[in-house]
């Protein structure tokens, strides 16, 4: 199951390493996160909302039709606005 997270991380120049330090996981239990095999605890799901600066139903959504509509009003002025066009 391919989300935006793995998206998202790629064109901010991420690391899965640099991610599963800063929510502090491994990166082994990161890689499982990102290609959906897993789930994160709140704790660390909060971490990733903060280091990404997105909520986790943009991080977590598989297509754009999965972000609901005052997401996706969000989307037209944040950062990240090219990766989902």
């Amino acid at each position: 199951m391919t989300t935006y997270l793995k998206k998202i991380r790629e064109n901010l120049n991420f690391t899965q390493e640099d991610v599963a330090q800063a929510i502090g996981t491994t990166i082994r239990q990161y890689q499982r996160i990102e290609a959906g095999l897993s789930f994160c605890n709140r704790e660390k799901l909060n971490k990733l909302e903060d280091f990404f600066q997105l909520p986790q139903r943009i991080l977590f959504a598989r297509n754009y039709e999965e972000i609901p509509s005052y997401y996706r009003e969000f989307l037209n002025y944040c950062k990240y606005k090219a990766l989902f066009e």
